[in-house]
């Protein structure tokens, strides 16, 4: 199991190494100040220099999105 937090603004360099692979199978809001709590997140992933969005999470909407992922490259979350 793997799992790591993304926070704003700070993108998450991903390499799965050599014969590997990573499967993205979640998303999920952590702790939201009040101030931003109404603010929606947008999660996209970048890979052979080409950004993809993959989903907008919202506190009360959609806290969490799941996905059936995989990736056999290195990519970067943001």
């Amino acid at each position: 199991f793997w799992g790591a937090e993304v926070k704003s603004g700070q993108p998450l360099s991903v390499q799965p190494g050599d014969d590997m692979v990573l499967h993205l199978s979640q998303a999920s809001l952590g702790e939201v100040k009040k101030d931003k709590a109404s603010e929606p997140v947008c999660l996209s992933v970048t890979i052979d220099g080409k950004k993809l969005v993959l989903g907008t999470l919202s506190l009360d909407k959609l806290p969490q999105q799941q996905f059936d992922l995989v990736f056999d490259r290195d990519f970067e979350l943001s």
